[in-house]
């Protein structure tokens, strides 16, 4: 929820509907052609009682439905997700590394010996263990 004194500093509030950037719907006749239509339903007052309602989804198992409220409220996945973070916390993903998995399930066990000789021959030489990157690609492609 957004209060007057956090839109002030912005200079394209006088802008009309279709007018860039768009604030107020990409048609320049607003929604004359639709009187009745609902540009945008708040269903909840204020950001504690959105708070409440996520709480009480969260007791039933069902979030979704108020994240998709929320969307159709226009707000943007960082509100959504911050108004879940209030609620519920923030995740932390546990790291830990996972030792001879592959070696002991490797048919041919000299190829594993080989590797593991030349990660040794490349310790003595370098000073260090080689290093190998994992990179796992995110939903945005990067």
């Amino acid at each position: 929820m957004y209060l007057l004194e956090d839109i002030e500093k912005y200079p394209f509030l006088s802008t009309l509907p279709g007018d860039f950037p768009y604030l107020r719907g990409t048609d320049e006749m607003g929604n004359q052609h639709e009187p009745w239509k609902v540009c945008q339903e708040l269903p909840y007052s204020d950001p504690e009682e959105f708070n409440q309602a996520v709480r009480n989804d969260l007791e039933h198992g069902n979030l979704l439905v108020l994240a998709i409220e929320a969307a159709r409220a226009r707000a943007n996945l960082g509100e959504i997700s911050d108004a879940y973070e209030k609620v519920v916390g923030r995740h932390k993903a546990n790291s830990r590394s996972v030792i001879g998995v592959y070696s002991t399930e490797y048919a041919i066990k000299q190829e594993i010996n080989d590797v593991r000789q030349q990660t040794h021959d490349f310790e003595a030489r370098e000073g260090r263990r080689p290093r190998i990157m994992v990179a796992k690609l995110g939903q945005d492609g990067l």
